[in-house]
């Protein structure tokens, strides 16, 4: 195959993909058009240290305590939406969910992420270069000064 035969079918497979990805979408009859809510501003990586299952429902946790928040503002907030990945801890990374992160984040299909106890393991960082990652921690109770 050629490498313009290539390209053209690189072409088509992406033009494509980008309905899939919520780039653009189908007004039937009268064509497709961008979206209002294009992933590269609407969607969001959450990444967490485990999978949010492998806690009891009653569990008091941060991690579920952390998604149940989330959940219930993409519930409330139909234009704002979530990816999650379990990248593991820094000890022990899951280096598959962390390759899909940032192949996500090269594609353009994230806005930002917030990070859950987690950092990407060096070798990633580069490949995230300066994309927004937001630590998030647990709220400090008040206190009174001393």
């Amino acid at each position: 195959m050629k490498t313009a035969e290539i390209l053209k079918d690189l072409k088509v497979r992406i033009i494509n993909q980008l309905p899939e990805w919520n780039f653009l979408e189908s007004r039937g009859m009268k064509g497709v058009r961008v979206t209002s809510n294009p992933p590269h501003l609407s969607r969001f990586a959450v990444l967490l240290p485990v999978k949010v299952d492998e806690f009891l429902d009653d569990s008091d946790s941060l991690v579920p305590a952390f998604k149940q928040v989330i959940d219930n503002h993409v519930s409330n907030n139909p234009d704002f939406s979530v990816e999650y990945y379990h990248v593991g801890s820094m000890a022990i990374p899951e280096l598959n969910e962390w390759e899909r992160f940032c192949n996500d984040v090269q594609l353009g299909l994230l806005a930002s992420a917030i990070d859950i106890f987690v950092a990407p393991p060096v070798e990633f960082q580069q490949r995230l270069k300066d994309f927004p990652i937001h630590a998030a921690a647990a709220p400090m109770e008040n206190r009174e000064a001393g």
